[in-house]
């Protein structure tokens, strides 16, 4: 049975190199493909604009729709704007039979391919020509067929995004609209999904929200200017209604760093800070009096009806090395003020620097949001759901002086009714540029995964003595 061994492996290794098949869908030709992968998964590619995949079955096969050309004129309405009803009415109709003919293509080039790699076993016979041809033929039915049970559309609620980060945005608002899933539902869903993106892609009116507001998470930017930039970025391109920063804005509390508060004016929305531990309190009165910044330090802002409570870290280690026990003493003596205004305010949020205060208002309130880690970690602790931010400034200076991997991370909350529905984690890695979003959609089991002591982690962030070994820099602190 050596020879049936040797032609399902030539069969599964040499499809998935098949070219993808055009087809006309709606106003756009798409190459689509289906063959054996490593994982079940579903890709809408848009290229150069970016890709959207979703983990949509469970068996090893990859369905790939890839935009090749787009020709909207037909489907323009009066007053120039697309119609989409009609965009998404020709793609229904035309896609079953795109997948199908894409299915069927790559049936006969398996079987094709299974007769030429039994053509060139020892005793070949027209027999075992036409065996191997049917056997690659069955081999590939059995791998696309794989893929109708556990089917769920409904994944593309929860895709990863890599792409252009102007359309990130818009691109993930239209792949997560609609709310159909199921087997019996796929194509008209694939279809809804196709015409948005159709759309998304040649117009910038589509909205970047996925809830009623959302609000822009940054943390230790750590002097980066590119995280300031790119937070920059992200509230235009996503249409945020607001930005928190959860502080090590600064790191080092030296008076030349002070004119760095200069990169937070006018950000366009408004930019709501609370200060960390690596924020003197010299810096921390240059930020907040920074055009469009509001120290938010023991007060509740309201954006959209989402409230939202500030604290400032009560620890400050940019002055004088400061033991851990003794950050523990102060972060705990100032505890009982933190549950004290939670209990007062109700907040919908409270924003911190360091997520190991979140314990002082577990149970209190419904979302905590810190940073101090340098990565990002979704955990709960007696129902109140605490959200951590990775570094917003790839961990700070060092990003800038050296090529490091380390990504600069953002977090877009999407709230619903004062709810938070949805959090986009963005992630922007080294200089080569790669940006990814992963969408978490926030329910009762995400609520219930009590935090295993992970929140009380100290990075290892860099001591003044570093930066100046590193650099050659003498630098001076104030008194």
């Amino acid at each position: 049975m050596l020879w049936v061994c040797w032609i399902v492996g030539v069969t599964l290794v040499v499809t998935p190199l098949i070219p993808a098949s055009q087809q006309q869908v709606g106003p756009g030709v798409v190459a689509l493909s289906v063959g054996p992968s490593a994982s079940g998964q579903t890709e809408l590619s848009f290229p150069p604009l970016g890709r959207v995949r979703a983990h949509t079955h469970p068996a090893p096969v990859r369905v790939t729709a890839e935009l090749r050309e787009l020709d909207v004129r037909p489907v323009i309405a009066s007053g120039g704007r697309l119609d989409v009803d009609t965009i998404e009415r020709e793609v229904r109709d035309d896609l079953p039979q795109a997948v199908l003919a894409a299915a069927v293509r790559l049936l006969v080039l398996a079987a094709v391919i299974g007769g030429l790699a039994a053509a060139v076993l020892p005793g070949r016979r027209a027999g075992l020509i036409l065996g191997g041809g049917g056997l690659a033929l069955a081999t590939m039915a059995v791998v696309l067929l794989s893929a109708l049970p556990g089917y769920d559309a409904g994944r593309f609620e929860e895709p990863t995004y890599d792409g252009t980060l102007a359309l990130g945005g818009p691109l993930l608002q239209a792949v997560t609209a609609g709310t159909a899933s199921g087997v019996d539902a796929r194509v008209d869903v694939l279809s809804q999904r196709l015409a948005d993106l159709y759309s998304a892609s040649i117009t910038s009116d589509i909205a970047g929200s996925g809830g009623d507001v959302s609000i822009l998470h940054v943390s230790d930017i750590h002097l980066n200017p590119i995280g300031v930039n790119l937070a920059r970025n992200l509230a235009e391109s996503f249409a945020v209604d607001a930005i928190v920063d959860t502080g090590d804005t600064t790191s080092f509390g030296l008076p030349l760093e002070e004119p760095f508060s200069d990169l937070f004016d006018d950000f366009g929305v408004p930019y709501y800070f609370v200060a960390g531990n690596h924020d003197s309190p010299a810096n921390r009165r240059a930020i907040s009096a920074a055009e469009g910044v509001t120290s938010i330090d023991r007060r509740v802002v309201d954006v959209g009806g989402v409230r939202i409570l500030g604290f400032d870290d009560p620890v400050v280690t940019t002055t004088r090395i400061v033991p851990p026990e003794q950050r523990r003493e102060t972060m705990e003596a100032a505890e009982p003020e933190l549950r004290q205004l939670t209990r007062e305010e109700q907040p919908d949020v409270v924003a911190i620097h360091n997520p190991a205060m979140a314990s002082a208002v577990a149970g209190e309130v419904p979302l905590v949001i810190a940073g101090h880690l340098h990565r990002s970690l979704l955990t709960a602790e007696d129902g109140t759901l605490v959200s951590v931010v990775g570094s917003s400034g790839a961990t700070g200076l060092g990003a800038l002086t050296v090529e490091s991997d380390e990504p600069y991370v953002a977090q877009v909350l999407r709230f619903d009714d004062g709810e938070l529905v949805a959090i986009d984690t963005v992630e922007l890695t080294g200089i080569r540029g790669d940006f990814v979003v992963r969408r978490t959609l926030v329910g009762e089991e995400v609520r219930g995964v009590d935090t295993d002591g992970s929140l009380d982690e100290d990075p290892d962030e860099p001591t003044l003595e570093e930066l100046e070994g590193e650099t050659g820099v003498s630098t001076t602190t104030e008194p």
